[in-house]
C-alpha cells in the first residue's frame, strides 16, 4: 500500500517510508470524514477507507510557533485578545500538511505516543454527521503567533524611557501592558495637552468651530495659517479614528470601574434610562481621586459645593480603548481614551465616600457600542475540525497486505470461471465471413457493401458544362442587368 508525502508531493510505499528513518511516521485519516479528493499520485489499487500521509515526528510532537493555535473568545462580535491569548488549552495545526483545517489538542498527545510510528486521527463526529459546523464561534481558532504580532495590548514597548518607568511604577501602577505602534504614536502624541481641545470642540460644533474667537486666537499652535490649522485638526481626527479601529485593544473586563469628572453635565442626560451618543472622544481615568479633581465638586468651609459632576463608568466588552500612559504629558492622571460616537446610558444616581468631603454624589453610567459592527475588523480566526490522535499497531500494514492479497486471489478465481462460460457459448455461434477489400458489412442487414471513397464519388459525379458567354463587339459593353450588349455612347447619354 502507498501513502502520500505532502512535502515532496509524491507517492511512497508505506513499509519503505518507515524503514528509511525512525523519525518517519504514518498519519491515517478516514477518506470520507474530510472528503479528500483523489490526487494524480493516488494508487488505483488502494480501495480502503484510509487516507495515509507520510510525515515526520516533529510535525506532531514539536510543532512550530506558527502552528500553535488557541480558541477564539468572541464577545459582542469582537475578539477578546487577552482572554484568547491567555487560554491554556493549545492546539497543533496539522492541517497545513494535509490541506485541511484540522487541529489536535496538544494535551492529548501523551508521552507514551512518542515511540509509536503509526497514528490515526479521528475527526469530531458531530460536525461530520450534520455536515455543518457547531455553534457559531465554537470552532473558531487563531494562531498564537499571529495574535501576538498583530494585536496591541500584549507586550510592553522597549522604548519607554527610565523616567517614565519610574513614574509609572511609583504613581500609576497599571495592569495593562501597553504596546504602541507607530500608528498610535502618530495619532496620540500630544493629544492630552495640545489637541484634545480643538478636536473635541470641532466634533461637537462642526465647522462653526473654525469661526470662533478661541480658534482665531490659537490656530498658530496647529499651523502657520488658518487653513493649515483646520486641515491639521481634521487629519488628527482621522488618525485617531484609524488608531481606534485598527490598533486599539478591545475592552475585556466589564466589571472594571472608571471615572470622569466634568464641570458641566452631559446635555439631555438627567434621569434613569436616558441614552445619548457622545460625538467626541472621551477621556476617563481609573483613579477616583483624579475624577473628583476634574469635577466641580469641592468644599468651601464646611459646605460641600456640588456644581457638577462625577461619573462612575462601566464599559461594555468590545469597546476600543487606549491607555495613554506613554503619550500623555500628565502621566499621573492615568488617562484612558475612548473613541467617539459611543452610546452612553444613564443607570442611576448614587454616592461614594471621599476622605476629604465625606459622601459625594456620583452618576452611574454605562458605555457601549452603537452596534456590534461599529468597530468590527477581521479577527483572524478561522474554523477548524478537532481531531483526536491515537496510535495504531504495526500489524496495520500486514492486515492491509493480507486484504490486498485476498482481493487479488478472488479476482483471479473469477477470471478463470467467467472465460469458460463465454468460450462454451461462443462454440455454438457460426463465425461470419470477412468482407472483401473495398467493402464493409452493413450493421443492419449484415451484408457486405462496397465502400464509396471520395475518389469514386468524384468520378461518378457528372460534370456541369459551363458555357462561356460571347464577347461584346468593340464599342459596346454588356449590361449587367439584361445581359445584352449596348453601345457605350448611348449608355453615357442616358
Amino acid at each position: 500500500m502507498y501513502g502520500y508525502d505532502p512535502i515532496f508531493l509524491e507517492k511512497r510505499n508505506l513499509k519503505e517510508w518507515l524503514d528509511e528513518s525512525d523519525d518517519n511516521i504514518l498519519v491515517i485519516f478516514n477518506k470520507h470524514s474530510l472528503k479528500f479528493s483523489a490526487s494524480p499520485n493516488s494508487s488505483n489499487e488502494n480501495k480502503s477507507q484510509d487516507k495515509v500521509f507520510c510525515l515526520k515526528k516533529q510535525f506532531l510532537f514539536n510543532p512550530e510557533i506558527k502552528d500553535i493555535y488557541v480558541k477564539c473568545i468572541i464577545e459582542n462580535d469582537q475578539l477578546m485578545v487577552k482572554k484568547t491569548y491567555a487560554n491554556k488549552t493549545t492546539y497543533n495545526n496539522i492541517g497545513y500538511y494535509i490541506n485541511k483545517n484540522v487541529l489536535i489538542d496538544i494535551k492529548t498527545i501523551q508521552p507514551s505516543l512518542h515511540n509509536e510510528r503509526i497514528f490515526k486521527v479521528s475527526i469530531n463526529a458531530e460536525s461530520i454527521d450534520t455536515g455543518q459546523w457547531r455553534a457559531a464561534g465554537e470552532n473558531n481558532y487563531i494562531s498564537k503567533e499571529t495574535l501576538a504580532l498583530s494585536k496591541i495590548g500584549l507586550f510592553k514597548t522597549k522604548e519607554i524611557n527610565a523616567l517614565d518607568k519610574k513614574i509609572t511604577n511609583k504613581n500609576i501602577p497599571y495592569k495593562e501592558e501597553v504596546y504602541f505602534e507607530s500608528l498610535l504614536v502618530k495619532a496620540l502624541l500630544g493629544y492630552s495637552y495640545k489637541w484634545d481641545g480643538p478636536i473635541n470642540s470641532y466634533l461637537r460644533t462642526g465647522l462653526r468651530y473654525f469661526l470662533t474667537p478661541i480658534f482665531n486666537q490659537t490656530y498658530k499652535v496647529y499651523g502657520d495659517t488658518k487653513k493649515i490649522a483646520c486641515l491639521a485638526i481634521i487629519d488628527k481626527v482621522k488618525d485617531l479614528d484609524r488608531a481606534f479601529l485598527e490598533a486599539a485593544p478591545r475592552h475585556e473586563d466589564s466589571a472594571k470601574i472608571y471615572y470622569r469628572g466634568m464641570k458641566q453635565p452631559f446635555e439631555n442626560f438627567t434621569k434613569e434610562g436616558d441614552t445619548i451618543t457622545m460625538p467626541n472622544f472621551m477621556s476617563i481615568t481609573t483613579k477616583f481621586v483624579v475624577g473628583v479633581g476634574f469635577s466641580g465638586i469641592k468644599k468651601v468651609g464646611k459646605d460641600l459645593i456640588n456644581s457638577c459632576c462625577l461619573y462612575k463608568i462601566w464599559i461594555s466588552n468590545g469597546v476600543p480603548y487606549i491607555n495613554m500612559v506613554n503619550t500623555t504629558k500628565y502621566k499621573a492622571e492615568s488617562e484612558i481614551l475612548l473613541p467617539r460616537n459611543l452610546k452612553l446610558t444613564f443607570i442611576k444616581k448614587s454616592t461614594l465616600p471621599y476622605q476629604y468631603y465625606g459622601e459625594i454624589p456620583v452618576i452611574v453610567i454605562s458605555v457601549s457600542l452603537q452596534n456590534n459592527d461599529q468597530f468590527k475588523i477581521p479577527s483572524g480566526c478561522s474554523k477548524f475540525y478537532l481531531g483526536k490522535l491515537s496510535s495504531v499497531k504495526l500489524s496495520y500494514l500486514d492486515s492491509i497486505s493480507e486484504s490486498k492479497k485476498t482481493k487479488k486471489e478472488t479476482k483471479a478465481k473469477n477470471e478463470i470461471i467467467v472465460p469458460t462460460k463465454v468460450k462454451s457459448e461462443r462454440k455454438n455461434r457460426t463465425k461470419a465471413k470477412r468482407c472483401l477489400n473495398g467493402s464493409r458489412k452493413n450493421k443492419i442487414t449484415g451484408l457486405c457493401e462496397s465502400i464509396l471513397t471520395a475518389s469514386v464519388i468524384k468520378e461518378n459525379k457528372p460534370l456541369k458544362q459551363k458555357t462561356k458567354a460571347k464577347r461584346c463587339p468593340n464599342g459596346t459593353r454588356k449590361n449587367k442587368i439584361t445581359g445584352l450588349c449596348e453601345k457605350i455612347n448611348s449608355v453615357l447619354s442616358a
